[in-house]
């Protein structure tokens, strides 16, 4: 897909078989965040754990592959790793309302 600006890696296989652990997107999504000096994670925009239906996904955003390609490039081969659905999309927006957010418990502020 040409022009491709974010991804969404949603916690199943092929098969549909849900990866285990299923804390897996919040710890991957970790990397990406930081700590404050209370204690407690703030996740970067460009990394973070969401729902998908009954799969735990990560959202990645473009620039993260800009800003940090070497976390992207981490990311994206744990995804291929694993074998996990990995879904590319060219507006956040757009498509995420249309497909994701109907079917997520926490969904992306993007504007």
């Amino acid at each position: 897909m040409s022009n491709v600006k974010n991804w969404i890696i949603i916690g199943k296989d092929e098969s549909n078989n849900h990866f285990r652990p299923s804390d897996w997107a919040a710890r991957l999504c970790e990397l990406g965040a930081q700590l404050t000096w209370r204690g407690s994670l703030i996740y970067s925009k460009n990394i973070i754990p969401i729902r998908h239906g009954d799969h735990t996904a990560a959202y990645i955003d473009a620039k993260l592959k800009e800003e940090n390609p070497d976390l992207w490039d981490h990311i994206m081969g744990f995804a291929k790793d694993n074998n996990l659905v990995v879904h590319e999309y060219r507006n956040p927006v757009s498509t995420f309302e249309r497909h994701f957010k109907a079917h997520s418990e926490r969904y992306l502020d993007l504007l």
